[in-house]
């Protein structure tokens, strides 16, 4: 990932934009998930009908997943999207679960494949940055595993 291209954005304006979006979450039927490690966040997952999709639609959509960079590699990312898994199954509607990400994050990506995501082949653009790419998976399979 090309964290500089990233860090173009200032931090208050992306933040801004952060707050935003998850203020507007539970208006688009979406649950948000936070990690907390002594009371601090430390990583947080948004989840809910794909975007443009309306409530009452099988695709579902993992819009947002990070964990703080001091805390990769503790398992805080597999244990919001089990959160996650969880809240869709409550749902019982959605059948395939879908997310982007930047190509080039090729961490992000192996994080997504080792969930049993797999690339769809659909592409798109994210304006300044890389170009995004979008995995998806039959949740059938996740319940399973």
């Amino acid at each position: 990932m090309d964290w500089a291209l990233l860090n173009t954005t200032p931090f208050s304006e992306r933040e801004a934009n952060w707050v935003e979006q998850l203020n507007e979450a539970e208006s688009h039927g979406k649950e948000i998930f936070v990690a907390e490690i002594d009371g601090h966040p430390v990583g947080f997952a948004v989840i809910g009908p794909e975007e443009g999709a309306d409530l009452h639609s099988e695709v579902a959509e993992l819009d947002r997943i990070y964990v703080h960079p001091d805390h990769w590699n503790k398992g805080i990312g597999k244990i919001l999207f089990r959160s996650c898994l969880g809240w869709l199954q409550a749902r019982r509607q959605y059948k395939l679960l879908r997310l982007w990400t930047i190509g080039t994050n090729v961490r992000a990506r192996r994080f997504y494949e080792s969930l049993g995501f797999a690339f769809d082949g659909q592409t798109r653009s994210f304006g300044p940055y890389p170009e995004g790419v979008r995995y998806s998976v039959e949740l059938a399979k996740l319940y399973s595993r």
